[in-house]
């Protein structure tokens, strides 16, 4: 699977229009920035269309406040005071592209943890791999393909990646050649924040981040390493050798060449798109499978999906298709 990469921005050290130096900026949420004020209704307009016609993210009622929050946290760091000037300042100011960007990624939940829905992976491990790997031996052939659509700093990538080798360990008749790096395992991660992915390419986390991660997987599957004097983690390298990460917007998914994955994770995600837009992604991501290939989703984030090609498989607590053969 190829993803493009996110071009990179070249940003001028002078104030423009009496704009602060976007590249002094950067994307950091201002300490100081006070609550919102209200934004008007034709204001919220502007931006919703804006958003939605960029992003294909829709913010419903209960999220205005999160909107506007963060519209305002990026209007105190470049010093304009109401949102009509900041919507003209990002569509006709040439700096405009790359404060959008910065915006993007603020409006964007990156929170994630390894193996964050556990029902799922539980799936994933006990009913989807033996199935899966007992038709590719029948098919002879040996090769995993995996995506993570959605992917944030790198979890749930890296979580597929150890669910898969813990069943490696169980199924011998399937997966019984070869070690970590044998190339059986091929997966691919994509999201459309750029500080994420940098993240994520990395493997290292905080202790804080990996609370949830049982003292198995931190023996089997983490290095302990120094940053900067202070303890971090590190997923190891044949883990990380495993995952490609890659800029993709599920907005634009027919922009891609991407198919013959077996498994796509693409959990909180949707709840960015409303009912329509989930709907067409969720078509598109079906497209990407192999016949017989499964797709996760985030429970209670999809309804009325009716597609000729798919089935659900009814396993509790978790939403997966399968693609008919």
């Amino acid at each position: 699977m190829t993803m493009n990469a996110l071009p990179e921005q070249h940003l001028g050290n002078k104030a423009i229009n009496g704009v602060r130096s976007l590249s002094e900026l950067g994307s950091v949420t201002p300490s100081g920035a006070k609550i919102a004020p209200d934004i008007s209704e034709s204001e919220l307009a502007l931006w919703q269309d804006l958003i939605q016609q960029r992003s294909g993210h829709y913010f419903s009622q209960s999220r205005h406040r999160f909107l506007r929050q963060r519209l305002w946290e990026r209007m105190c760091l470049l010093g304009i005071n109401n949102y009509y000037d900041y919507y003209k300042f990002i569509v006709f100011n040439p700096k405009g592209a790359a404060e959008w960007l910065a915006l993007q990624e603020q409006m964007l939940n990156t929170e994630t943890s390894f193996f964050r829905h556990d029902p799922s992976f539980r799936a994933l491990n006990e009913y989807v791999l033996p199935r899966l790997c007992s038709a590719k031996q029948k098919q002879q052939n040996k090769v995993i393909t995996m995506w993570s659509a959605g992917c944030s700093t790198g979890q749930e990538a890296y979580s597929l990646a150890m669910t898969f080798f813990e069943a490696k360990a169980a199924l011998p008749q399937c997966l019984d050649k070869g070690g970590w790096g044998d190339g059986r395992l091929k997966i691919s991660a994509s999201d459309i924040c750029s500080r994420a992915i940098d993240k994520a390419k990395s493997g290292r986390y905080k202790a804080h981040e990996l609370r949830f991660l049982s003292p198995y997987y931190l023996k089997q599957y983490m290095d302990v390493i120094e940053e900067n004097g202070n303890t971090v983690y590190q997923v190891k390298k044949q883990i990380r050798s495993a995952v490609q990460y890659g800029y993709l917007h599920l907005h634009e998914l027919e922009n891609y060449w991407i198919q013959g994955q077996d498994i796509i994770f693409c959990q909180n995600v949707l709840i960015y798109f409303e009912q329509a837009s989930r709907l067409d992604i969720v078509s598109r991501l079906c497209q990407c499978l192999n016949p017989g290939g499964y797709l996760f989703l985030g429970p209670a984030e999809i309804v009325g999906l009716d597609l000729d090609n798919i089935q659900l498989i009814r396993l509790k607590d978790v939403l997966v298709y399968q693609r008919k053969q």
